[in-house]
């Protein structure tokens, strides 16, 4: 979103107390140090649905005794953008699905799945791991199968601070490089005469 007519005096914390109720994923406040362009703000929020609510409930807050103007941009631009990053993800968590199946060992015949959560402040990447289910299975298995319940296992997680742009990226990377310790340690330990 583009914010506009704020107050020249306007600080990083109150452009953060501003926008708390949003998703943040970055901002930079312009050098003030030359008036002949008019105020302007980008101010890049997490997704098209949480620009949108900002628009509908900052557009037209007075701060300071300025009416602010708070306006969608380029949104074509801003959806490309979370297609590119949506498919960077996309590489990374394979390579993550193909790192655990080549560290851990022996090869497993476990399903794996990568789950992220996101909070006001932190983005979260986590591996989880279950057995395939059969037509073999007990009735118990297949009842939770209906049910969409499945007994899923904690393998790693990874995190990053959800106020970056790139909070997802970084929480998935993370994830990647727990997945390469476990596994190498996993290894080692398999390995040992003590395991």
């Amino acid at each position: 979103v583009e914010v506009s007519n704020y107050p020249p005096s306007i600080t990083e914390e109150d452009v953060w107390g501003l926008f708390s109720d949003f998703h943040i994923a970055k901002f930079q406040l312009p050098n003030h140090h030359r008036w002949n362009k008019p105020l302007r703000l980008r101010v890049d929020v997490s997704g098209a649905g949480e620009a949108e609510r900002a628009v509908k409930e900052l557009d037209g807050l007075v701060l300071e005794g300025r009416r602010l103007n708070v306006k969608l941009v380029d949104s074509m631009k801003y959806e490309e953008q979370e297609v590119v990053s949506n498919e960077m993800a996309d590489e990374v968590k394979v390579q993550i699905f193909n790192t655990a199946h080549v560290l851990f060992h022996p090869p497993t015949s476990k399903i794996f799945e990568i789950r992220e959560w996101m909070t006001a402040t932190v983005y979260y990447a986590f591996l989880q791991t279950r057995d395939p289910i059969t037509v073999n299975d007990t009735s118990e298995v297949l009842i939770n199968v209906k049910q969409n319940r499945c007994e899923w296992e904690l393998l790693a997680a990874g995190s990053a601070s959800a106020v970056r742009r790139d909070g997802r990226m970084k929480a998935l990377q993370d994830l990647q490089n727990c997945v390469l310790r476990q596994g190498n340690a996993y290894r080692v330990w398999a390995d040992w005469e003590g395991s």
